[in-house]
């Protein structure tokens, strides 16, 4: 039996799409997305805070609506997906409920402490790159 060589499945030779999921490849990139989420979590429901009157149900409601998909969409993106962006989703649906930052409490749920392969990068990387 012979084995033959299969292509490269990532690298600048692979032509093989990228996997839906957290686009992280790094500790220091991990970092940066985790803060990028809780910075858009954070803005996105002060700026629902704030514009209240323009959110209310009627003509408005679904401007809050597109606000909203696309908020649950970059912050999957940025850290993957998880159960408590669902819940957060269909809370920010009931009206008034955006009074209170459930995107905000969702991601920092959600990035609290890490996956295990965060934590196991940590454990192996050096004092000098901590």
């Amino acid at each position: 039996m012979t084995l033959v060589p299969t292509p490269p499945t990532s690298g600048p030779d692979s032509l093989a799409p990228v996997p839906p999921g957290p686009i992280h490849t790094s500790l220091r990139d991990r970092k940066r997305l985790v803060r990028a989420a809780r910075l858009l979590a954070m803005a996105v429901d002060f700026v629902q805070w704030v514009a209240v009157p323009f959110f209310l149900p009627g003509a408005a409601s679904p401007v809050n609506d597109v606000v909203d998909v696309i908020t649950a969409v970059v912050l999957t993106r940025l850290v993957g997906w998880h159960i408590a962006f669902l819940p957060t989703f269909v809370a920010e649906l009931i009206p008034m409920v955006g009074l209170f930052p459930t995107w905000t409490v969702a991601v920092f749920f959600v990035t609290r402490g890490g996956n295990a392969a965060d934590k196991a990068a940590k454990a192996a990387a050096s004092p000098a790159q901590r």
